[in-house]
């Protein structure tokens, strides 16, 4: 069972016993989710991709992973100041943004290869596949990028 399936089938759980008043049934079904939660946290560190989240209008990175760093070769202070559009050229982060708005919250996924430029110069080509979802009252766009140079070039 993918993680997002577990969860959703833990929040009905903590639906039915709060509806029910069951304070302790909701108190044990919420210290399951946040120990889900940290476990895939764990996971998603440990990736072998980049992966991110950011802000859909303004390309901000909203969270990373240890790969994304790695990739980068950035600390949290750059990924602060920086937006994913930031790296592609004009034309690649036209198209992104483009995709976004066109897949829309709960679209497809955008699968998208370009080349990048770092901060240092450096030039890589990446593939990256990017989801636009909504959470509450906010939009953010959830993605995985592998470096692809080698196999380009």
């Amino acid at each position: 069972m993918l993680y997002s399936s577990y969860c959703m089938s833990r929040l009905e759980e903590l639906k039915a016993a709060l509806s029910a008043g069951d304070v302790e049934a909701a108190l044990l079904t919420v210290r399951d989710l946040e120990c889900g939660t940290k476990a895939w946290r764990n996971c998603v560190e440990k990736a072998n991709e980049a992966v991110i989240s950011i802000d859909p209008e303004s390309g901000r990175f909203l969270d990373w992973n240890i790969k994304a760093g790695e990739m980068f070769g950035w600390e949290a202070e750059q990924f602060q100041q920086s937006t994913l559009f930031d790296l592609y050229s004009q034309e690649h982060g036209v198209r992104l943004r483009q995709a976004f708005e066109k897949n829309g919250p709960e679209g497809e996924p955008v699968s998208f290869e370009a080349p990048i430029v770092l901060g240092d110069g450096r030039r890589i080509y990446v593939e990256g596949a990017f989801l636009r979802v909504e959470l509450r009252d906010r939009s953010l766009v959830l993605g995985t990028l592998r470096d692809v140079t080698k196999r380009v070039e």
